[in-house]
């Protein structure tokens, strides 16, 4: 399995990195979410970890376009700003608060990986009408 981790900070993404790595997953990673979604196309993680604020295109922003890409694709969103009433909950999985705990972060990864999304053929976006 492979995550894709999408964070501005270096040492974020690496930390990420350094426990998904402790459950046996590989890591695409990213310091902004331009070049995540320029490199989608391409890729095909498992998991989107994202960080909800980011300069140019914030975590939503890069969730709502990754979706369109990969629908079926699982995203966890991490952050210490709330999702809110920002729409942010019809574009990501789950979201984990900052601070958070080891266990935290390896149960939502678990159980994101266990969820059976539609693929982009069974979506409504990817439909022929």
């Amino acid at each position: 399995m492979t995550g894709a981790v999408v964070d501005d900070n270096r040492s974020i993404v690496d930390l990420y990195a350094e426990l998904l790595a402790a459950l046996g997953h590989a890591t695409y990673p990213f310091v902004d979410g331009e070049t995540f979604l320029d490199a989608l196309p391409a890729l095909f993680p498992d998991l989107v970890i994202l960080d909800r604020r980011m300069p140019r295109l914030d975590g939503l922003e890069v969730a709502r376009r990754a979706r369109l890409l990969r629908p079926e694709m699982p995203i966890l969103m991490i952050s210490a700003s709330p999702v809110g009433a920002a729409g942010g909950e019809a574009v990501i999985d789950h979201f984990l608060a900052k601070p958070f705990t080891i266990t935290q972060f390896t149960d939502a990864v678990t159980a994101l990986l266990a969820l059976e999304r539609p693929t982009a053929a069974e979506s409504p976006s990817g439909a022929s009408g």
